[in-house]
């Protein structure tokens, strides 16, 4: 007995909420996708590398060697139509006064490579007015160096953001998550952005400098399941 059910793919009386819900066919989320990168393309050719590298993040593979991919690409599962993945930094995660910086909605390719621009391009707080269809770069990022267009901003951080920016005990104050977000959340405006509850991959940004690879790290825990028994 089998099938594709509203909420997951059926298989011998049980339900799998996320391989075959969210997910392409029965694929599973992957648990080594790659790595994102401290990095600030928007101004390099400006001011030369490294700039204010602390104010981006990046999602490619800055030591392709040490990855399963062995090249720039990250690997994320491809998703169903009704989804898309979203790429967040994240302050004091966990605190009820935890901000959320959104940068930009995103899908693989078939093979599940991360090889094209999101949604928002160099970032609205990049610095760049033209922020959508400006730069080169070919995988998901945001940089956040100043506010041209007066966008809403989070009055308790100032740009350039310092993404290894520590509390009074020396704590790293910032985190990376990737988020699983239903597509009817594409389109949100600027500064509106809110993360929906499948938060697969976690991970604190640190204090590693530029070109030290920082690991995305999958966390099952994050990710509802749930099995049925057909009778």
């Amino acid at each position: 007995m089998g099938g594709k059910g509203r909420y997951g793919a059926v298989r011998g009386g049980m339900v799998f909420v996320v391989a075959g819900a969210l997910t392409q066919g029965l694929l599973a989320l992957r648990t080594r996708p790659g790595q994102f990168t401290m990095f600030s393309p928007s101004d390099n050719a400006l001011n030369g590398y490294p700039s204010n590298e602390e104010s981006g993040v990046w999602l490619f593979n800055m030591q392709p060697r040490s990855t399963d991919q062995n090249d720039m690409w990250v690997r994320l599962t491809p998703l169903d139509a009704g989804w898309t993945y979203e790429g967040w930094m994240v302050r004091d995660i966990g605190q009820p006064n935890a901000i959320w910086l959104s940068y930009g909605k995103f899908v693989p390719d078939y093979t599940g490579a991360v090889n094209a621009r999101d949604d928002t391009g160099w970032g609205p707080f990049s610095g760049v007015v033209d922020y959508r269809t400006d730069g080169e770069e070919e995988f998901p990022g945001d940089d956040w160096i100043s506010n041209p267009l007066n966008l809403p901003f989070p009055k308790e951080i100032k740009l350039p953001l310092n993404l290894r920016e520590t509390d009074a005990a020396g704590n790293y104050r910032w985190t990376h998550v990737i988020t699983i977000e239903p597509a009817w959340n594409r389109g949100e405006a600027i500064g509106n952005e809110r993360p929906f509850a499948i938060r697969p991959y976690q991970d604190p940004f640190g204090g590693g400098a530029p070109g030290n690879p920082r690991t995305i790290t999958f966390h099952p825990e994050n990710v509802p399941s749930g099995r049925a028994e057909l009778r």
